[in-house]
């Protein structure tokens, strides 16, 4: 006779590679490799789908109804996973364009700031040498006027 061998419901190890000494005490007829892989299975997906009768075992339909429920909320998980995984990707994607956009702006800015701090100093030159030529006739009307 083949050996059965039973798959965790949480990580579907077999009991050829793991021992299932834990088994859901409401429907008794899922199996899981640890009491940990046990609570996360609860709280994730078998909360909803068991249909167990307080220690009754389930009957046949009632197992092929558990499965295809079991399936149906790995699917959905799946595809919120998928879901997610593309937000999390497109909301990287858009924080890379505003990043690289910002920079932009810094870098437009930091020219921006240099074509400003030039013609400042063309100003400020072109302020001294008013100054100066104003000095110098200045000294002409005095030197004029003294003789």
């Amino acid at each position: 006779m083949a050996a059965v061998y039973l798959s965790c419901a949480y990580c579907g190890a077999t009991s050829q590679q793991r021992p299932h000494p834990f088994t859901c005490s409401r429907c008794l007829d899922v199996k899981y490799c640890s009491k940990d892989h046990q609570l996360r299975h609860w709280r994730e997906a078998h909360r909803v789908e068991c249909r167990g009768a307080g220690g009754k075992k389930p009957t046949l339909a009632e197992q092929v109804a558990n499965l295809r429920l079991a399936m149906l909320v790995q699917k959905c998980q799946k595809s919120f996973d998928v879901q997610r995984s593309d937000a999390e990707s497109l909301v990287a994607q858009a924080h890379a364009e505003k990043t690289r956009s910002i920079s932009e702006e810094i870098a437009e800015a930091g020219a921006e700031r240099n074509r400003i701090l030039q013609d400042v100093s063309t100003a400020s030159e072109a302020v001294e040498k008013v100054a100066e030529q104003k000095r110098n006739a200045e000294r002409e009307v005095l030197t004029g006027c003294s003789t």
